[in-house]
Order: structure tokens, then sequence, then C-alpha cells
């Protein structure tokens, strides 16, 4: 059984990315008949211009690259404003927030195995097992508060549970599914534990304002990264960006940093494979955290920041995305994790996240 490894982004264009070029030696696979499981997926979200939310899919063993590979294998568009791709047990589920649907795949084929439909604004998914996975939901409005229960067994929705506004990432810790409530087009500062033996709300966590990412470590503790919320007229935060040490056992705030920022908001919690650094973005560079001793805003890593940004536990490579203009191909970028740029590929239109499936 494969391991999938989700991840945020991040590949490199090389300093030339400044001044508007990349030079890319990377293979273009034109046929998107070709058999891809392990590698790199890139979510390119797409824009209403365009109408080009895709998949490309990167193989840095082979150097091998095929862009559009959801339209080439399976002969329909995918939609605008994708979201995610998640992987759980050799299937990736790409959620697409204007199409209202959760597309599942094969990832050796990326033929479509199923669509979970009736589902508003669908964020980011979860899998438990062979029969449930989780689907956090911003509904219509974009402030929804439901996360729906999957049948994975028939791509239909079981259950909906309510949490808070805006849910988005989700993480497992033991039987609870940890649900970070972002606010989605308005504001939220909680996050809800769901015990998923069944499936209901056993904890309301109030935590900073506009919760944005979260991981666990190697001792059991929950991070969440809060953005801050900005005052009305947005001349600067109304409450400041926060990091939170959270007891994974009983879920106490142990730990509260207040970044100093007026006007940046911390994003894009990353942790190690060893799980004992963190990395995030903030006030326009790439950050890393050792957890050891007291709790600051970090040393900075990479003078520039990302439109998307992640580790991959496989080799320990930083990855981050530029959009470019949000209207032409944008760019994947890697780095050593001392931040030495690597190398870089062309994606599609505005690549955000990424699924690393080893």
């Amino acid at each position: 059984m494969k391991t999938n490894f989700k991840i945020s982004f991040v590949f490199l264009c090389s300093a030339l990315i400044a001044l508007g070029s990349c030079n890319n030696d990377a293979e273009i696979i034109e046929n998107g008949n070709v058999p891809f499981g392990e590698g790199i997926f890139v979510v390119n979200e797409g824009n209403t211009q365009t109408n080009t939310g895709e998949i490309t899919f990167f193989n840095p063993s082979t150097g091998d690259k095929s862009q559009n590979i959801f339209s080439k294998v399976n002969d329909m568009d995918l939609g605008i404003y994708v979201q995610s791709i998640h992987g759980h047990l050799n299937k990736g589920y790409i959620s697409v927030d204007n199409m209202n649907r959760l597309y599942v795949v094969n990832l050796d084929n990326f033929e479509l195995e199923g669509i979970v439909e009736e589902i508003g604004k669908p964020q980011g998914f979860l899998g438990l097992n062979e029969q449930k996975g989780y689907v956090s939901l911003w509904g219509e409005s974009g402030t929804g508060t439901e996360v729906a229960v999957i049948n994975l067994q028939d791509y239909t929705v079981s259950k909906r549970i309510t949490v808070g506004t805006g849910p988005k990432e989700m993480l497992l810790n033991g039987n609870d599914l940890i649900v970070l409530n972002s606010g989605g087009f308005s504001s939220a500062n909680s996050i809800s534990i769901i015990n998923t033996q069944n499936d209901e709300v056993t904890q309301t966590i109030t935590v900073g304002d506009n919760p944005n990412s979260l991981v666990s470590d190697r001792s059991g503790n929950i991070w969440v990264l809060c953005g801050g919320r900005y005052k009305s007229d947005w001349s600067g935060l109304e409450t400041p960006g926060q990091l939170l040490k959270i007891n994974g056992s009983n879920y106490s705030i142990e730990e509260v940093l207040d970044f100093e920022s007026e006007f940046s908001q911390p994003s894009r919690l990353r942790i190690n494979s060893a799980g004992d650094e963190l990395y995030f973005t903030y006030d326009g560079h790439v950050r890393k955290l050792q957890m050891e001793g007291e709790l600051s805003q970090g040393e900075v890593l990479l003078n520039r920041s990302f439109y998307g940004f992640a580790y991959n536990p496989n080799d320990g490579m930083l990855y981050g995305t530029d959009p470019r203009d949000f209207a032409s191909s944008g760019w994947v970028i890697r780095f050593s994790p001392e931040g030495v740029l690597q190398d870089s590929i062309q994606a599609g239109i505005i690549p955000s996240q990424l699924l690393f499936n080893y």
C-alpha cells in the first residue's frame, strides 16, 4: 500500500523568476495516457477568465512532466477554483469549488472513478479508512459550517456535521478529526473536534482569529497558525497573528505566540518529517522554527514568500508556487532544506497546493 503525502507547494524558477524568465529541462509529455503514480501532482486553481483549473504531474526522478492531465485522460474539464488534491489508498480526491464536486481519480493512471455531488464549495478531503472520508465545505455563501461524511464505496454523502464557519484544513489525531474553522469569506476563531467513531462534535476550542493551517509534532502536540483579523477599513490588523501549541491529549492550549507585525498575516504552517521543526510564511519570508526552546517568530530561511508553500516528507525538500500574473502559466520552485535553489517547472494557471505521492 502506498502512503500519500499532501503538501502545499514550492518549486523554483531560480533567480531568473524575478526577471520574468525560467529555464526548464523537464521532458514535457504531451500524451495524457501515461503512467503517473509516484511523483508530484500540482493543483492549478484556474481563473474565471480562462476556466482552466487543472492538474500538472511531475516526476522528479525521471524529469517527466505532463500538463492538464485530468482533461487529457478523462476528456472533460475539471472546472475553476480547484482547491486541493488529497491522496488516500492510491486514489486522489480533487475538491473543485465552483463545481460543488469532489472528483475521485486513480493515482496510477488518473482515470476518473467517481464524483461526489451535492456538496457546496468543497475545500479539502481527509480519508479515514476504506469506507469513510470527510470533506470540508464552505457552502454556496462561502460562510458554511459543515463537514460532509463521505461513503467511499458509492461516493455519496452519508451525514453532515455542523462545525464552525468556513471549515478548511483537517487533521487526524487518533480517533479525533480536528477541523480548522477558517472563517471562509468572513471570520472565525475556533477548531472543532469530531469523534470519528460516531461522527459527533465533542469539543469546540477557541483559538486566534482566522486560523489557516495546523500540524502535529512528534510528541503529539497540535500546532495551529492564525492569521489575525484586519480592521474594517483594512488599514492594519485589529488582532495579531498567533501560533498556538495545543496538547494533543486534552486539547488544552499550552503556549501562545503573538506575531509583531501590524500588517502581515502568518500562514502555511508546515512541519518536517522528524516532527521537530516548523516552517511558515510571514512578513515576506519563509521562516523556520525549532520547537525546542522558547517559542519565537523563527529564523528567516528564504527572503521571499509564495502563493503556496510545502515541505516534502519524502526527501526534505521545500516547495513553493509562483502564480506570476494569475492569468498565465505559473511556476513551482524547489529548494533544499537549507534554502538553496534547486530547480523549477512550469505549471498551469495559479499553481497552489501539491500532493506528494510516494
